[in-house]
């Protein structure tokens, strides 16, 4: 079957972010949600840019922030963090750490490396979290492992100063 939808479709396409599932018993094609859901997200992330920096319109936070809501809901890193962001901030929402740390968590979840460090940072100075040095240092570096520049800045720091609870001068030049 699959020889035979490849040849139908070409290669190029069945290689596409596109799931497709085949109903063996009518051999029909069947598209899962997974590209309208995509869509729907790009889509989402494009007008919260737009409306949150005042990219070709009139800036608003507040709608940005709730577009970022909308695609952080469809279980979008990225977005997460910027509803975490917004929330740390203040912008376009009240500010609450509490909801802050909630939307970062997600974020780190999904692996977005901003959200670890701001989390961490978080954790590092016991800003709207308990206090916990371990906690952060683990954050920072899952989000150095990750190309962080500034998650590898702080271990740095921290590594030479001693801030988190470990001295190690090999690793601070690192």
């Amino acid at each position: 079957i699959k020889s035979q939808w490849e040849n139908l479709m070409g290669v190029g396409n069945l290689l596409n972010s596109v799931q497709i599932l085949l109903n063996i018993s009518g051999r029909t094609p069947i598209i899962s949600k997974t590209e309208e859901v995509s869509d729907e997200i790009t889509q989402l992330l494009r007008k919260a840019k737009a409306y949150y920096f005042g990219i070709n319109q009139v800036k608003d936070k507040t709608r940005g922030v709730y577009l970022y809501g909308k695609a952080a809901k469809l279980g979008n890193g990225e977005a997460a963090f910027m509803l975490g962001k917004a929330y740390y901030e203040g912008v376009g929402v009240s500010h609450s750490w509490e909801e802050a740390k909630k939307y970062f968590s997600d974020a780190v979840t999904h692996g977005n490396p901003d959200a670890m460090y701001q989390l961490a940072y978080m954790y590092h100075y016991g800003i709207g979290v308990e206090l916990n040095r371990m906690k952060a240092l683990e954050l920072y570096t899952n989000a150095a492992d990750l190309g962080d520049g500034k998650a590898m800045k702080m271990l740095g720091r921290t590594y030479q100063s001693g801030e988190l609870g470990i001295i190690d001068s090999n690793r601070s030049s690192q």
